[in-house]
């Protein structure tokens, strides 16, 4: 049986108007089936103090989802997939887009990695559809938190800044932030992001 890899991304929903798709020559060919997520990359826990129970050791991602579901696209326009070039293959995350040049992510995401492919108003990652924006990141625009700490992944957050603006669409917004001093304890929260599934 063939193994089909299929890349899937929440977004907002379906655009007026559709978008000129930015490919970099550099991402023109991806292999879809060796894009994994960075926790599975070789070598990723080596050295660090800590492995979260929520990544389980036997590098399976089954249960890492607990009543999850594949929404209708454009449901989360704020979601960005990101593809980061590592010398031994390609690593997946996710981030949120906060304004027209900055996107946030987990800093052990893009660390090590040469440059990071942004992918914004997508629904399906594997597609070039014309809801989609992409942009490059160079590693010289990564902006890792001063104290984040690779052993045990405290202060795990980076800010990747995007090297020209995107445009704000249907499927395109920015998170929609706290501010001043609001709390939310005891709120419902969804969770949103970007997974790799396997069919046989």
């Amino acid at each position: 049986m063939k193994l089909l890899t299929a890349a899937v991304l929440a977004v907002l929903a379906v655009s007026a108007f559709a978008e000129i798709i930015t490919v970099e020559p550099e991402w023109k060919e991806i292999d879809w089936a060796s894009v994994v997520p960075v926790t599975d990359m070789p070598g990723f826990w080596d050295g660090r103090e800590i492995r979260p129970a929520f990544y389980p050791n036997d590098q399976t991602r089954s249960g890492r989802i607990v009543g999850g579901a594949i929404v209708t696209p454009g449901a989360h326009p704020y979601q960005a997939g990101l593809l980061m070039a590592f010398s031994g293959g390609t690593g997946l995350c996710g981030g949120s887009l906060i304004s027209t040049t900055r996107v946030l992510t987990a800093a052990h995401c893009p660390i090590g990695s040469s440059s990071t492919q942004v992918i914004l108003g997508a629904h399906t990652l594997t597609a070039n559809e014309a809801t989609q924006q992409r942009r490059t990141v160079p590693s010289a625009n990564y902006r890792n938190h001063p104290s984040y700490n690779p052993g045990n992944l405290n202060n795990d957050i980076s800010v990747l800044i995007l090297p020209t603006a995107v445009g704000f669409t249907a499927r395109i917004q920015p998170s929609a932030l706290a501010s001043g001093t609001a709390t939310f304890a005891g709120e419902l929260a969804t969770v949103s992001g970007i997974f790799v599934m396997s069919v046989n």
